[in-house]
This record gives structure tokens, sequence and C-alpha cells, in this order.
């Protein structure tokens, strides 16, 4: 059948936050010993939900087949992760660059700054009215890092904790990578703004998408003190 490889992506859009990720794997379900021979993951069985939250290593059935853990040097990995540079997106106010993404004691670090000096927008270009090129300087920066791998099937997890001020936008998501979006599809494993946590399935059409959502208000999870802790996505 058709085959669709995704990147996973984490980006935090925010004003004045931060994302803390302590792991970022990529587990698969085998019924046999087939491995992973052309880049892409594929399953011989159908996945489906890990049984516990346990560490991925210790579920019986599903094999450990990409993993970061945000450990030596350098960090991030370059062979793994690539960086997007300047205004990405939704007409943000962040421009990304990549001294936003620190590694510290096993923790991938991706922090939202409002600078005191305005940072010049590396794609600036003084012809055209493009939001992404027509901005000199940009007064809020972040990071945003695609992985460089791509994956068929499987469960893609992130252990990690997000910042639930008010302004941040931390998410973790797939892409496809045959076609643009929304063509492409998308599934956003992880999205929080506006006190809600949220997972979202991209249904393309022609120019847009259709959106399939699953919501959790931050206070029912447990509100500030839920923030502070990991969890797995």
């Amino acid at each position: 059948g058709r085959r669709w490889p995704y990147h996973v992506v984490l980006i935090l859009a925010a004003y004045t936050a931060a994302l803390a990720v302590g792991a970022v794997a990529l587990v698969v379900w085998f019924s046999s010993d087939d491995g992973d021979t052309d880049g892409t993951s594929q399953a011989n069985a159908a996945v489906g939900p890990a049984p516990t939250d346990a560490p991925v290593r210790n579920r019986p059935g599903w094999r450990l087949v990409w993993h970061d853990e945000f450990g030596g040097t350098p960090c991030p990995y370059p062979a793994r992760w690539s960086f997007e540079h300047g205004f990405v997106r939704n007409h943000e106010l962040q421009s990304y660059q990549p001294s936003n993404a620190l590694c510290d004691r096993g923790l991938l670090d991706i922090r939202a700054r409002r600078e005191e000096t305005p940072r010049p927008n590396p794609n600036y270009s003084p012809d055209g009215d493009e939001w992404r090129t027509s901005r000199r300087s940009a007064q809020y920066t972040s990071a945003s890092l695609i992985s460089k791998r791509a994956f068929t099937y499987g469960r893609f997890e992130m252990r990690g904790r997000i910042d639930t001020r008010s302004g941040s936008w931390p998410a973790f998501w797939t892409l496809g990578t045959r076609k643009e979006w929304p063509q492409g599809g998308e599934v956003d494993i992880l999205e929080y703004y506006r006190g809600t946590v949220l997972a979202n399935v991209c249904k393309p059409r022609r120019t847009d998408c259709g959106w399939s959502s699953a919501t959790q208000p931050l206070a029912k999870l447990g509100g500030r003190k839920w923030g502070s802790k990991f969890h797995i996505w």
C-alpha cells in the first residue's frame, strides 16, 4: 500500500516560556524480526496503543528503533536535527534561531525569549510585503528543531515538561514529507495554548486542513502543578 514517511518536529512558539525535553523516541510493533532496511520504519502487524506508560525499552512487543536523550557533544546532534530560521508560520512574533535550543544534563531546553535588543531578521528583504521577509527584526526569539530522519509507522514519544504560562505555545508534531502542507498531512502529538492541552489530526483538503482534535483543560489536569512535571506524549 501507499507509505507516508513522516518527520518529527519539535517547535515552541511562545513569548516567555520554555520546553524541557528529556527524551524523544520512536518505537514500532513487530511480530517478527523485520528491520528498518530502507530508511523508513515499517511494521508487519497493526500498530496499537502501548500497554502502559512504562519507558519504551520496557514494553513487550515494541522495539526501539530511533531515540535521542540529548547527551554528549555536540547537542543537539547535527546528524539528527536541523533548525528552522527566522519567521516561519502563523504570523507569529518570534524568530527562530538555533541558539535558543540548549542541552543541559540530559535535557533539551527550548527557550523563548524577549530580547532586550531586537535581533535582525536573517531573511529580511526591503522588496515586497511578504510578512516573513518584510520584518527587519524580531523582539522575540525561539527555536524549532526538525528531525533529519523520516519514518512510516510507529509510536512517537516525547518525555517533556511544558511551560503553561500565558503566551506559550509548545508543540510536538509530525509532517508528511512527500507532499507540501496541507496535502502531506499533519499529526499534532502535543500542543498547548490558552490553558488547553491538545492533540490534533489534519485531514488534508485542497488548500487547508479539516481538523479533528482532542482537548483537555489545564485546570482539569491539575493546573500549574501538572505543568511543573514531566509527562510522556
